[in-house]
């Protein structure tokens, strides 16, 4: 049987309904949070290669769709950055442009309507992943939500330090590969450090109908 392809916005085309409907219901109810107040939500999961920046950025363009201003998604990701070669970008802006004292409108990219900050080159170890997500909240008031696309929090201490600014989680559980035990241990660690989680995203689901039969039950 054939798997979800790893890239959202193909969802509809290919006719897998269930994974398109999963990110449309986690925009939904990130947009009942933004209606309470402005936001800024966090996109990891247990493990890597788990799909978290495909939904962070789906999301993202969804909320777009949505009628919310334009979203900034962040890469906050360090040490395996994808955004600037998967969205053809550039690699020479984002983050380090960014701390180097470039206002933050000029240091992202746009796709699809999404505003895009890159990772860019490696930053030093001695960079605090909290007040780099702090600096860009405090001056990211002309964007609308901002979702911080973390490396996976099992595996590395940027998710938690990402958190302590950036409360509201998004958890991205890959099918058959995200065990029970991580997943306890992943809630364990958001409960204890204050980060709550908003929302879930199962990725790589098998099709257990075929995609040809659930097409001609349409006609």
């Amino acid at each position: 049987m054939k798997r979800h392809e790893s890239w959202p916005w193909q969802a509809d085309l290919n006719g897998e309904r269930q994974l398109a409907d999963q990110y449309q219901r986690v925009t939904l109810s990130l947009q009942q949070r933004l209606r309470q107040q402005p936001g800024a939500f966090l996109f990891t999961a247990a493990h890597s290669q788990q799909g978290t920046t495909t939904a962070a950025l789906a999301v993202a363009r969804q909320l777009r769709q949505f009628g919310e201003t334009k979203p900034l998604l962040v890469e906050l990701n360090r040490r395996k950055p994808c955004l600037a070669t998967r969205l053809n970008l550039s690699s020479d802006a984002g983050i380090p442009n960014f701390l180097a004292g470039v206002k933050l409108e000029d240091c992202v990219a746009d796709s699809s309507g999404v505003a895009v900050l890159t990772a860019g080159s490696e930053w030093p170890d001695e960079i605090q992943i909290a007040s780099i997500a702090e600096q860009i909240i405090k001056n990211g008031s002309g964007f609308g939500p901002i979702l911080f696309d973390v490396p996976a929090l099992l595996e590395s201490a940027d998710a938690l330090a990402a958190g302590s600014v950036v409360p509201q989680t998004v958890v991205v559980v890959r099918y058959r590969q995200t065990s029970e035990e991580s997943l306890s241990l992943m809630r364990k660690d958001c409960t204890n450090n204050g980060m709550e989680i908003v929302g879930s995203i199962l990725t790589m689901r098998e099709q257990v109908i075929p995609r040809w039969f659930e097409r001609w039950m349409e006609r």
